[in-house]
């Protein structure tokens, strides 16, 4: 990420445009998301067979929409990084219903998690 920030110093950084294996999930996170997962990972662990070994970085997500919804009509995005020139995913997932799907996730400015120092 251009513009690393110390832990605990709030800050902006600007993060890249990233190439993303994602899965899409409906419904309560709490129940639903456990179900899906494993079709993400075994289809990221799968590529690395495939493209050559990367780092399996921190999974990540996206709510779109869901400020005056149930959370039974929830809609996630979960995702995890791939290698940029990845133009295939393979056919890893054994999770029915589950449908992993490739992406390019624009980022710009954020503010990242860093911890926070004691006061």
């Amino acid at each position: 990420m251009a513009g690393r920030l110390k832990p605990g110093i709030p800050g902006i950084a600007n993060r890249p445009r990233q190439r993303m294996a994602v899965i899409r999930v409906e419904g309560d996170p709490n129940t639903e998301s456990q179900k899906y997962l494993p079709a993400l990972y075994s289809t990221v662990y799968g590529l690395r067979k495939t493209a050559g070994k990367f780092k399996v970085e921190k999974l990540r997500a996206r709510w779109p929409g869901i400020k005056k919804l149930p959370k039974t009509k929830w809609v996630g995005l979960y995702a995890l990084p791939v290698p940029d020139n990845t133009d295939k995913l393979p056919s890893q997932n054994k999770v029915p219903g589950a449908e992993v799907k490739l992406e390019d996730w624009d980022y710009g400015e954020v503010a990242p998690n860093t911890p926070r120092r004691p006061l």
